[in-house]
């Protein structure tokens, strides 16, 4: 046991670089290759690829916004914090674009529900395999070992994710 149990206190815009830097870590090439060739997806298939690329920046967001949901208990901070983190995201990704946030963010919002909505389940796990796995191939695959890596990498994304928050305090 360690004498020194104290949580990093960050604020809002230092952990929503954290998360920032967590996202574009999850979604870097060497990382997404493995993750192509542990879902079984030919890494020359670029419509795959580019498919996988979309929903793994979809899932990894909602895991962040869900981890954060469960790990920081004060509500206002933490709601602003994701705010801070979305903007970020976003500002990153659009780098001289004209894009829209408000766009942007409800389209995020919309697989965020899908996610939500499967969390709720009796399986959920196995439901959001689903939903990924429908998503990135636009139909189902009814591979029960796929299915099987998928809910993995969930499961290890999120206990990661998690285990790192809770070394944060929020102030």
């Amino acid at each position: 046991m360690s004498l020194f149990r104290k949580r990093i206190k960050v604020t809002k815009e230092e952990l929503a670089e954290v998360l920032g830097h967590w996202i574009e870590k999850r979604l870097e090439n060497e990382q997404i290759k493995e993750t192509a060739i542990d879902f079984g997806i030919d890494t020359n298939n670029q419509k795959d690829l580019n498919s996988l690329v979309d929903e793994l920046f979809d899932l990894n967001m909602w895991i962040v916004v869900f981890t954060c949901e469960r790990v920081f208990k004060n509500i206002s901070k933490r709601d602003e914090c994701l705010d801070v983190f979305h903007h970020l995201i976003y500002e990153r990704l659009s780098e001289g674009e004209e894009t829209d946030y408000r766009n942007w963010i409800l389209n995020l919002a919309q697989k965020y529900m899908g996610y939500n909505e499967a969390i709720k389940s009796a399986q959920p796990i196995l439901v959001i395999a689903n939903v990924v796995n429908t998503n990135i191939f636009e139909d189902l695959r009814k591979d029960p070992f796929l299915q099987m890596r998928i809910g993995n990498y969930i499961m290890t994304i999120s206990d990661v994710l998690e285990k790192a928050l809770k070394q944060y305090k929020l102030y």
